[in-house]
């Protein structure tokens, strides 16, 4: 399983069975939606099997994921159950 993600110093170290494709280092966004609304942390491209993603971000209240191409990313919140 692969995904882009939005590593906030919240979510902690990333996982040793979580690979790092590619980091394309720090971004904001701004969520007016969100508290707080502006959001920073590691724009990374992650792989690793589906059950070490859910042991990993399962305790947190959503996580920003990519959609799109890097230089255009969009981020959405994922909760994962």
């Amino acid at each position: 399983m692969k995904i882009v993600l939005l590593h906030e110093k919240r979510l902690g170290p990333i996982p040793t069975d979580i690979q790092v494709i590619e980091n394309w280092g720090d971004v904001e966004i701004y969520s007016p939606a969100h508290v707080p609304a502006m959001i920073q942390g590691d724009h990374v491209y992650l792989e690793g099997s589906p059950d070490a993603f859910k042991a990993w971000l399962k305790p947190f209240d959503g996580v920003w994921v990519g959609e799109g191409i890097p230089q255009l990313q969009k981020f959405k919140i994922m909760h994962v159950a």
